[in-house]
Formats: C-alpha cells, sequence, structure tokens
C-alpha cells in the first residue's frame, strides 16, 4: 500500500538524520554545548537537505547559532576551526548568494582565527559570486568590503602587498563604495612604502571599527607597524 511506501521513506529518513546526533550525544561534553559537526559527517548541501526534509533553513539557523556559540566563547584551536570551516562550506553551498555568511567568514578566520587560507576560501568564492553571478544589490548592498577582507588577509597576513593594492584599487572602484574608500586611491597614488601605507590603512581601520576583538586586533597590527 502507498501508506507504508510513504512510512518506509520517512523512517530512512529519520534514521539517517537520528544516526549522526546518536553518534555526537554518545560523546557529548554536558559542560559545554555540543555541535553538529558538520565536518566531522560531510554535510554537503544535498545531504543535509535530504536529513532535515522540508525544515532545512530552520536545521541551518540552529547550526549557524550553534557555530556563533563556538566562536564566542573565545575558542580558536584546531578542531573548533575545523567546525567553522564546515558549516561556512556548508552555509555557502546552501545559498551562494547570502552576503552575511561571506562577510561574517570573512572577519572571523581573519581576525579570530588569524587563518588566513581559510579566510581567502571565503572571500575568494564571494567575490566569484559577485562578479560572475550578479547577485541580487538588495542583500549585496556593500561587496567593496570582500576586497578590504582580501587585501587585509594578503597585506597583513601573507605579506603580499602587490595584490593587497590591487584589492584596495577594487573596493574603491566598486559600485556604492563610500566616499572613504577614495582616500585609497590617492594613497595608492603617491607611492607611500609598504609600510607607510600599513600604517595609514590600519589607523583608518581603526578609526571604522566598534570597540570589541576585531579593532583590539587592528591596533595590535597598528603598533606592530608604527
Amino acid at each position: 500500500m502507498k501508506w507504508r511506501g510513504v512510512f518506509h521513506r520517512q523512517a530512512l529518513v529519520a534514521l539517517v538524520f537520528c544516526l549522526p546526533l546518536y553518534l555526537s550525544i554518545k560523546e557529548v561534553d554536558f559542560d559545554r554545548p555540543h555541535l553538529l559537526r558538520a565536518g566531522d559527517y560531510q554535510l554537503t548541501p544535498q545531504f543535509f537537505r535530504l536529513i532535515s526534509g522540508g525544515f532545512w533553513p530552520a536545521a541551518h539557523d540552529y547550526l549557524w547559532i550553534r557555530t556563533l556559540q563556538l566562536i564566542g566563547s573565545g575558542n580558536y584551536g584546531a578542531e573548533a576551526l575545523k567546525e567553522s570551516v564546515g558549516f561556512y562550506r556548508l552555509s555557502t553551498g546552501l545559498d551562494p548568494y547570502f552576503y552575511e555568511i561571506y562577510d561574517q567568514a570573512a572577519v572571523n578566520f581573519s581576525c579570530l582565527f588569524d587563518a588566513p587560507f581559510a579566510a581567502l576560501e571565503f572571500i575568494d568564492k564571494g567575490i566569484r559570486i559577485y562578479e560572475r553571478a550578479s547577485p541580487p544589490k538588495r542583500y549585496w548592498t556593500h561587496p567593496y568590503s570582500l576586497y578590504l577582507y582580501r587585501a587585509y588577509v594578503n597585506a597583513f597576513m601573507r605579506n603580499d602587498w602587490g595584490q593587497a593594492r590591487n584589492d584596495y584599487l577594487k573596493a574603491a572602484y566598486s559600485p556604492g563604495s563610500p566616499a572613504y574608500l577614495q582616500s585609497m586611491k590617492k594613497w595608492l597614488q603617491e607611492g607611500d612604502g609598504d609600510r607607510k601605507l600599513a600604517v595609514k590603512v590600519l589607523k583608518w581601520m581603526v578609526s571604522t571599527t566598534e570597540p570589541g576583538p576585531v579593532r583590539k586586533k587592528y591596533e595590535e597590527k597598528l603598533k606592530a607597524y608604527e
């Protein structure tokens, strides 16, 4: 009968969904919230939609909240990095046009985890979406930020000032870039050395960032260049 087939399919979906949950609960540390490990279980977008049925947006938001809790706990070790990268890969695969995820991943991996290659993975993916896929402009109101993040990673984490200068220019010339970015053009045209340019850029970044761990990171970088 048809209802039996439906029941069997639902039971299979429930089994597939609950098995990784059961495996994770077995080792749960009740002193700290446990995160369903996107990296450990290879939660590809297709598999994630299958195991969560029609509720994948809610399941995604749950994982997002747990990932932010993990990052907010101040744990920036290798395991937390693996879990966070797994989530952001899943999220950008589920919705490639979700700008906030790229923006958030860029800040988290560059400033909190000190993981330049993880940061570049999501920055480059976001830039490819912006340049090639024409995402909805109402959601991508400040895409120039992705070029600024990439410039920061290349300049201050990889010491690649050639690429950083190109990204600063792209940020300045991106549609909708604010007036304060026009100063970038002048700095780059003045031909200042890398160290002098670094001080100018970092002072500007400190002045435009709210107090917190990200601004603290910029201030630490600035001290190293002054």
